[in-house]
């Protein structure tokens, strides 16, 4: 089985993130980090509003799960 990559920590992405750039990340990130394996999203309209406004609203330290 190949290696996992870990995926971004996002517990504290809206203290951090400004909206302008996370639209354009997750519309198209190899625009902005060429060598990325991320995906773009594969919603519009509302859902990518929705999904903006969830990451966003991310502002509260969860420790990440142990191995």
């Amino acid at each position: 089985m190949p290696a996992v990559e870990p995926a971004a920590y996002l517990s504290l992405a809206g203290l951090r993130l400004q909206e302008s750039f996370l639209r354009r990340w997750l519309k198209d990130p190899k625009a902005i980090k060429s060598d990325t394996i991320m995906p773009p999203a594969k919603v519009s309209g509302e859902r990518f509003d929705a999904l903006v406004a969830y990451i966003l609203s991310l502002k509260d330290y969860v420790p990440p799960a142990a191995n």
